[in-house]
């Protein structure tokens, strides 16, 4: 209730508090912390917020957390590259890749056809593995297995591509 995140030693004790949920999160929250412990993903459908787990919350400026919405798309799941940095968004339309900063604009890897996949990240490699359909040249729809992998080189391609992000309402 009081949407306090805490932390404690390997026995269960000495619980101090180190952030806060931000507001506006519904009940219905998954929570992923970063691989260097510094910051905790936590989504829902259509909101999803970085918190800083620094006291002196340097990761993220000013702020101790920062949040992107998606009115029209349903998070399905989002995930930590091994950068520490970015994030692989998967939603119901499409795949893509955003900094977690304020100003993090998404770059969209994949359109995808099917609203609701499976998918399965392998962090040791940063690949990702989804379904989606095709239609075939004779008209049929098939599934298919897709492997996307999101190693270090891809990042250093997209730095020119990704742009801050600008407010909707400009």
């Amino acid at each position: 209730e009081e949407r306090k995140i805490y932390s404690s030693d390997l026995d269960g004790e000495n619980f101090r508090e180190i952030a806060s949920l931000p507001e506006g999160l519904s009940s219905n929250v998954q929570c992923k912390v970063s691989y260097d412990n510094d910051k905790l993903l936590c989504f829902d459908y259509h909101r999803l917020a970085v918190i800083s787990l620094e006291k002196d919350n340097k990761l993220l400026g000013s702020d101790s957390y920062i949040i992107m919405d998606y009115p029209e798309r349903r998070i399905m799941d989002v995930f930590w590259h091994s950068d520490n940095y970015h994030l692989v968004l998967v939603t119901d339309k499409n795949i893509e890749v955003l900094e977690s900063k304020k100003q993090g604009a998404p770059v969209n890897l994949v359109n995808l056809n099917k609203r609701y996949i499976p998918v399965y990240y392998v962090p040791d490699t940063d690949t990702l593995y989804f379904t989606d359909s095709e239609r075939a040249a004779d008209g049929k729809v098939y599934d298919n297995v897709y492997k996307l992998e999101l190693g270090n080189s891809i990042f250093y391609n997209l730095q020119n591509m990704i742009k801050p992000r600008t407010n909707e309402k400009e």
